[in-house]
Parts: structure tokens; sequence; C-alpha cells
């Protein structure tokens, strides 16, 4: 994952905060949400930074949450909500990944006539990243 820009990787059991590990991250992508945002605060160091954008934990609210409490100090929690992003967003998303020379990990680009095949590939598992449909012409 070092070719992909991450300084080490460590498999998520939902216990980050008691894995060892070289060092705490700085910033936490949670995908999960509530189930798991506790977990990600406490695992990353100080200053620390955890984006919540996710909810695949089929949990969608922190039960009695008092942000003073819950979230410790020096660590700062942010949101990332993308159901309705503008077109200027989706342009500085693009630029700022084009400027970075960061490469996107996917797995296949597949034409819309062959999304059958794209979603037996999908059941089947080991896709080994993002699976593209091209849409255009």
């Amino acid at each position: 994952m070092h070719s992909l820009g991450a300084d080490f990787c460590i498999v998520d059991n939902e216990q980050l905060s008691e894995k060892s590990m070289p060092r705490k991250p700085n910033k936490v992508l949670e995908l999960i949400g509530p189930k798991t945002l506790k977990d990600s605060l406490n695992c990353v160091g100080k200053p620390g930074y955890v984006c919540n954008t996710g909810i695949l934990g089929n949990v969608f609210t922190v039960k009695d949450f008092d942000p003073i409490k819950y979230n410790p100090n020096g660590v700062f929690l942010t949101g990332f909500f993308s159901n309705f992003p503008t077109q200027k967003a989706v342009d500085g998303m693009f630029a700022l990944i084009e400027k970075s020379g960061i490469k996107p990990l996917y797995s296949k680009v597949f034409g819309l006539d062959e999304i059958s095949t794209a979603h037996t590939l999908l059941e089947k598992g080991g896709v080994g990243g993002k699976i593209i449909f091209n849409i255009c012409c």
C-alpha cells in the first residue's frame, strides 16, 4: 500500500484504539459511522482528525452523544456528505486528484451492457478496487 501513499496499513476489527501500530494515525476516514466512531476518535494521535463520511455499520445515531465528553481533547471531528455535490465541488476534487498525482485504485471499467458480468465479479469477491461503469457514448 506504500505505492498508494499509505505509511502503513492495519486491519480494522472495530477496536483500532487497542491495536499495536508503528504510530497513531493523525487522520482517520470513518466509513462505518456511529458504530465505530468512538473507537476511531480514540485511536487517532493528537492533533488528530476524524472525518465521518459513511454509515455502513447499520447504526445511524450515536446514543447520548455529548460532543465535549465523547470527543477526546486535541481530536477534531468533521464530516463529509456527498449526496448532492455541486459541479464546482466535483471539479475541485478532480483538480486536486490531478494536481496531487493521485492514482485511484480500481479493478475494471465496464460498459453498461456488461452490468451482469460486473455484478457477478463483485459477488465472487476479490475485486481489488472499485468497479467503474462507463456511461458515456
